[in-house]
């Protein structure tokens, strides 16, 4: 447990170091790509967050670094633990960020991912047979 907290830590310092144009982490991007992924309203989630709508954007926009206690909130409303969002937005290094859609290809990942979500258990087994199903198929007739 202390050597996640170290490397947390470390991270973090690496954020703030980097300071507001921090090109090379983009923390918002990741922050916008996770509310977006839940199909969350920026508004509503400003409010429920007791933040401006304004400062939510910016931090979105990468504009404007949250406290570290405004982004462990964030990360709650968001059902993720910080770890995740520095973890994602180092990934995302000299690229875009894995929750933020792009292209088609993305957009339907996002799609998929939100409705195997809401399913139960039982059904998320089913579903995962049935891509099964389906991949055993496509390889079948070469497709």
């Amino acid at each position: 447990m202390a050597i996640i907290l170290c490397k947390l830590a470390l991270r973090a310092l690496r954020w703030w170091q980097a300071g507001e144009n921090n090109a090379g982490m983009n923390i918002g991007r990741v922050i916008r790509g996770l509310r977006v992924e839940r199909g969350l309203k920026l508004e509503p989630l400003a409010n429920d967050l007791d933040l401006a709508t304004s400062t939510l954007s910016r931090i979105e926009s990468g504009r404007h670094n949250p406290s570290l206690e405004n982004l462990e909130r964030i990360a709650r409303a968001l059902g993720v633990r910080v770890s995740d969002i520095f973890r994602e937005a180092e990934q995302a290094e000299g690229g875009q960020a894995v929750n933020e859609p792009a292209s088609e290809y993305e957009a339907q990942s996002v799609q998929l991912r939100k409705l195997f979500h809401a399913l139960s258990e039982q059904n998320r087994s089913m579903a995962i047979d049935l891509l099964k199903t389906l991949l055993r198929g496509q390889k079948q007739s070469g497709a």
